[in-house]
């Protein structure tokens, strides 16, 4: 399976916890073992995460790899998860593929960012298995070097809309950028064989439950 990932750690204020980083270079140790070339690179900018995003696509552009694994500031890496998510993007060649990320509804309720094709939205518990996605979140998400031809630039938008009597609506640069793979004729697919950690004010994994 020879490829090359670059992992992007992201940030709008330039500091990472160092279980991030820490988790982050053992998945990149793990990948080396299982033949996978893997490089850290860093992305910040104050303005907001589509800026930090577009910031770091911009320069995984200007090397070689073949994909561009975003990780954001508050999400652990499992060991194992560059190797995992590269062996779904060889089930699903071309596609746009996750981890499985949680976090909070209303700040105290545990969810999956992974809300399956057919308007289910999001799951409540980690997927057994490859899950079909009409969006996945942006804090683990692996993207084949193809993709950013297919949505163009700006690669990652933050939509905004005035809806009258409802107020502003917005439309984050993740769920955006899935749709657009998916109007692009691509697909979207989580993996439930990497489960990460995310650092709110607690590790929500540990809400949802099981091993990451």
């Amino acid at each position: 399976m020879p490829t090359s990932v670059e992992i992007c750690l992201c940030s709008r204020d330039g500091r990472f916890d160092r279980d991030v980083m820490v988790a982050a270079e053992a998945a990149c140790v793990c990948a080396a073992n299982h033949g996978i070339g893997c490089e850290l690179a860093v992305a910040v900018d104050q303005y907001g995460v589509a800026p930090v995003r577009n910031r770091g696509t911009a320069a995984f552009l200007s090397r070689d790899h073949g994909y561009l694994l975003f990780v954001d500031d508050d999400v652990i890496l499992p060991e194992a998860a560059v190797a995992l998510l590269v062996q779904a993007a060889v089930r699903h060649p071309g596609d746009l593929i996750g981890g499985c990320v949680p976090s909070l509804l209303d700040g105290r309720r545990p969810y999956v960012q992974v809300a399956p094709v057919g308007g289910m939205g999001w799951l409540h518990e980690w997927p057994e298995s490859d899950v079909e996605a009409e969006r996945i979140g942006g804090g683990c998400m692996l993207i084949p070097r193809g993709l950013f031809s297919l949505v163009g630039c700006p690669w990652f938008r933050w939509l905004e809309r005035y809806v009258e009597g409802k107020g502003l609506r917005a439309l984050s640069e993740d769920a955006d950028f899935c749709n657009r793979v998916r109007e692009g004729g691509r697909r979207v697919w989580a993996t439930g064989a990497v489960r990460c950690g995310h650092k709110k004010q607690i590790d929500v994994a540990t809400l949802i439950g099981g091993e990451m």
